[in-house]
């Protein structure tokens, strides 16, 4: 036994130090190998999720709300929509040259006589069907009235909502174009006492804006021909979204508003049409005029309901029969 530790003493003093040291590093590769081995998902374990970034916002109540980036997303479509109508309101303004607005009720004012003014009745030419209470008179001062395509709004301020999407341009088609002659014939009948507000929509809203986006214009000869200006410029294009529309119109309380769309989709829901109405609160008359493709087939559509549970008047206009 002696012998043999002695013989083994010897053989480990001949083997390099350098072989020992190899040795023993493979060996430590080959443990963390097997270590790393047994860490693996096992067949058919769960697949690693791919990772996303969470935004928290707490509101004044101290409760949080959670975002994902989907809704991030959406949120900035949104923001995108809206810098995109605000460039080109800024695009229409920078192209008005040399005229500033007179934000002043003129000192010159006619006599209030409370007699209406008539719009330019392009619509009985292009056999509009129309619904409603009908042309009304009021005897309070100061009021009057205007058409368009043959719908007649009542008051001392009015507000012009037009849809502008897509659908009312485009080859062959000349409805925004109608739409537009039309709606400046009707501010010419305004008197300078009168107000009025101008916005044409697609899945954002755009307003003439001279006067603030909450205020009305003073229907003087300055603030007209800014309007027509500003009429012209606006191009037919996007999507449609009817509520954002409405509800710039309806916050600045005019007397009558025209609502003016061809009435392709999206349509108003039974809920958006209720919600359309509490805001109103019975105040405004929503007048509404619809673009359609041949006659009119009586079908109690949207927008019918909506001039019906506002006080207003429906129009129907056959965008074949325009000139």
């Amino acid at each position: 036994m002696a012998i043999s530790l002695s013989r083994l003493k010897t053989a480990s003093r001949s083997i390099p130090s350098w072989a020992l040291s190899l040795v023993i590093h493979l060996l430590i590769l080959c443990l963390l190998a097997i270590g790393l081995g047994s860490t693996r998902q096992p067949p058919g374990a769960e697949a690693d999720r791919p990772a996303s970034i969470v935004l928290a916002q707490r509101n004044p109540d101290g409760e949080e709300t959670f975002l994902d980036e989907e809704a991030v997303s959406a949120a900035s479509g949104s923001t995108a929509s809206e810098q995109t109508a605000t460039e080109l309101q800024q695009q229409i303004w920078e192209d008005l040259p040399g005229l500033a607005f007179e934000n002043a009720l003129p000192s010159d004012l006619p006599p209030l006589t409370g007699s209406p003014t008539q719009g330019t009745g392009v619509g009985s030419a292009v056999g509009e069907f129309l619904e409603g209470s009908g042309p009304g008179k009021s005897t309070e001062s100061g009021k009057g009235s205007t058409q368009v395509f043959g719908v007649t709004g009542t008051g001392s301020s009015f507000v012009y909502v037009f849809d502008r999407s897509g659908s009312m341009g485009g080859s062959g088609r000349n409805a925004l174009a109608a739409a537009k002659n039309e709606l400046i014939g009707s501010l010419a009948s305004l008197e300078p006492h009168h107000q009025f507000q101008i916005i044409f929509y697609n899945q954002t809203p755009l307003i003439f804006n001279p006067a603030g986006q909450g205020r009305l214009a003073w229907a003087n000869e300055s603030s007209k021909e800014l309007a027509r200006r500003f009429v012209s410029g606006v191009p037919a294009d996007g999507f449609t979204d009817h509520m954002a529309a409405l509800k710039m119109a309806l916050n600045l309380q005019p007397d009558s508003i025209f609502f003016l769309t061809d009435a392709d989709l999206p349509r108003l829901s039974p809920p958006e049409l209720i919600e359309v109405q509490r805001r109103n609160g019975g105040r405004t008359s929503i007048h509404v005029i619809e673009f359609g493709r041949g006659p009119a087939t009586g079908e109690d559509n949207f927008l019918r309901q909506l001039a019906r549970q506002n006080s207003g008047q429906y129009g129907y206009v056959d965008i074949f029969q325009l000139p």
